[in-house]
């Protein structure tokens, strides 16, 4: 409920924050404790009646788990149909890829999607570099945006090199972390790490070292904001005729002395103006 709320307030917390999606992990947590009942024996017994001992047979039964199968495959086709940049995600529509999963996963390992289509060679690989290629593809599409358009070839080798990075992460780095032989080198490369992560947050809350010269605001910061007390830039530049200013509407000049050169241009240029008073 409360992610539903929250996604028409602010999509980005309703995404990222924990307490907002905690309800995904309880559906893995649910279908845990179905398996470990199923696996201890716990289920049944006397205190169940008739019908629900018809229900849970009818719930074990391979023909039940086949249409659970499906229809949680049915669910992950429709996400993937219905889903699209500027939904209202999580929300509501994220029903539909956990419930999917949920049900694909308490369908076992028996029934044909398991057994035959997530089972082959293929999905098998995809699932071993699945995390590392969530993490790859977010970073390179979210750097190719910044650079301008994408296009079907920049998607198709942004596919290419996250598949490529995903499959080096899990081979260079995921499965030697998953050797017990190396616990200490582990254990000192990720306390390295943290540390490291650390320092660079410390010195860019800190903005930087004081003693960078970079990090110094210039004296004269105040002298290019337009209105301000004792400013140097004034509306205008000089232009008498009113139809002919409407053209300029955005025209600045600093009063200190005669222009010796203009700078035309557009928003890009007004951010270079100020700097050029400075100097």
């Amino acid at each position: 409920a409360w992610n539903v709320h929250l996604i028409h307030i602010n999509k980005s917390a309703a995404f990222y924050l924990p307490f907002s999606r905690f309800w995904e992990l309880l559906v893995g947590a649910l279908l845990a404790h179905v398996f470990s009942s199923d696996q201890s024996g716990s289920r049944g017994g006397d205190g169940i009646s008739s019908w629900g001992l018809r229900l849970q047979t009818i719930a074990e039964s391979a023909l039940f788990r086949q249409l659970v199968s499906f229809l949680g495959l049915t669910c992950l086709v429709v996400g993937v149909i219905v889903i699209y940049p500027r939904s209202l995600f999580p929300g509501w529509l994220a029903l539909l890829p956990v419930v999917g999963a949920a049900l694909i996963i308490y369908g076992g390992e028996k029934t044909w999607i398991n057994r035959y289509l997530l089972s082959n060679r293929f999905m098998v690989a995809i699932g071993l570099i699945s995390y590392p290629l969530y993490l790859w593809h977010w970073a390179l599409l979210s750097f190719a945006q910044i650079w301008g358009p994408i296009f079907i070839e920049q998607r198709l080798l942004i596919v290419g090199l996250s598949l490529m990075f995903s499959w080096l992460t899990y081979r260079l780095i995921e499965k030697p972390l998953r050797n017990r032989q190396f616990i200490r080198k582990k254990s000192s490369v990720l306390i390295g790490l943290m540390i490291a992560i650390l320092a660079v947050g410390f010195i860019l809350t800190s903005n930087g070292f004081s003693e960078r010269g970079v990090n110094t605001l210039s004296q004269f910061e105040q002298s290019a904001q337009d209105g301000s007390d004792g400013g140097f830039v004034i509306q205008g530049c000089g232009l008498s005729d009113l139809a002919f200013k409407e053209y300029f509407a955005g025209c600045f000049e600093d009063r200190r002395e005669p222009a010796k050169f203009a700078l035309v241009g557009d928003s890009k240029a007004m951010a270079l103006f100020p700097g050029l008073v400075r100097s």
